[in-house]
Order: structure tokens, then C-alpha cells, then sequence
């Protein structure tokens, strides 16, 4: 009897020592180090982990509006699309710059030129933020399936629009895949108001 005691013991430490280094081999594989990450000057919320092998992992849900993607992921595989989005503001002329008026209404066209678009989008939608970061203005365009098939096309969307504040003001271009109730953040722009 204190044979089969002996053996069972001798097993329980041989299977608690080898889950021991398991563990720690884990453990070092996803040691990581803390990195802050700034695009275009704005920093991330979350940070970045650069892990023991050099790799560095990155709060993708933030970074996609960061860099301004489009981001998919489906099971193990992650896809990011980055379309060409150009905007245009459109008054009487070419404008980046109001001269803000209690009560004084700019009306103006958000002329957009789109291309390198590799999945199709079902809408466009537009939202404009005060200097406060407040939504001021928010319109949605469906885009044709034919321009969504090709990839590339043009939008104008009409605004009216009071800028109160002195700031900036800032245009965000967002897209909808079809098959997704999600927008995504494509394109910025900023109106100074003065």
C-alpha cells in the first residue's frame, strides 16, 4: 500500500512541477511593457503592450478612428480597409474659415470625393461638433450600389449650419458596411470659427 501512495505522490508533484513551468513560460510569453501610443499629435486611451518576442499589441477599437479605418473582424482574422476620403467645403468659394454671428446661418455643401474604397458601404454620414465637442449637425446619405461596387465616388452634402462659437469646428466623415449597423470614422476636417 505505501508503494502505490509513494507512486501517487511522486505523480501529483511531477504534474504540479511541469504545470508550474508551463506557467511561467506563459507567463513570459505575455510579459509585456506598457507603451503609450500619439497619431497626429492625439493619444490613445488605452495603451499599447509591447510583448517580450518585440510585438507590440494595440487597442485596435481605438486606433481604427485614429488612423481613420475601417476595421472587421471575423473569428481569427482582422481586416482594415482605408479608403481615400477628401472633403470640400463649398460656400459661395472654397472655405476652412467662418466668422461666427449669434443667429447667422452659413449654408454650404460638403463636397466629398471617395476612392480606394475596397469593401462596398450601404451610407455616408456626416457630423459636425462645436468647439465644445458637441453634435451641432448630423445627416446620413445612402450610397448606390454601383458606386459602392466600383469604389470610387463622389457625395455632396448641403448644410446649414450656425457656427456660434469661436473654435474649431469639426467635420467627421463615417461609413456603414452594408451588412453592419456600425459606423466608422473615415475622414476629419475642421473649420476654424473666428
Amino acid at each position: 500500500m505505501n508503494w502505490k501512495r509513494t507512486v501517487l505522490v511522486a505523480l501529483i508533484l511531477a504534474m504540479i512541477g511541469t504545470t508550474a513551468v508551463m506557467a511561467d513560460d506563459i507567463y513570459e510569453t505575455f510579459k509585456a511593457k506598457k507603451l503609450s501610443i500619439t497619431v497626429n499629435g492625439k493619444s490613445i486611451d488605452k495603451p499599447a503592450l509591447q510583448v517580450t518576442n518585440g510585438g507590440v499589441m494595440v487597442p485596435l477599437e481605438q486606433l481604427r478612428d485614429t488612423v481613420q479605418a475601417m476595421v472587421e473582424s471575423s473569428g481569427d482574422k482582422i481586416t482594415i480597409y482605408k479608403p481615400n476620403v477628401h472633403m470640400l467645403l463649398i460656400s459661395s468659394t472654397i472655405f476652412g474659415s467662418v466668422t461666427n454671428g449669434k443667429g447667422k446661418k452659413v449654408d454650404f455643401t460638403i463636397h466629398t470625393q471617395v476612392d480606394n474604397l475596397k469593401k462596398p458601404i450601404k451610407n455616408m454620414k456626416f457630423e459636425i461638433f462645436d468647439p465644445n465637442n458637441k453634435s451641432v449637425h448630423e445627416s446620413i446619405h445612402p450610397i448606390s450600389k454601383e458606386d459602392a461596387e466600383y469604389g470610387t465616388f463622389w457625395l455632396n452634402a448641403p448644410v446649414s449650419l450656425q457656427f456660434d462659437l469661436k473654435g474649431d469646428y469639426t467635420i467627421k466623415a463615417y461609413m456603414q458596411y452594408e451588412e453592419r449597423g456600425e459606423y466608422f470614422l473615415v475622414a476629419e476636417k475642421i473649420v476654424k470659427s473666428q
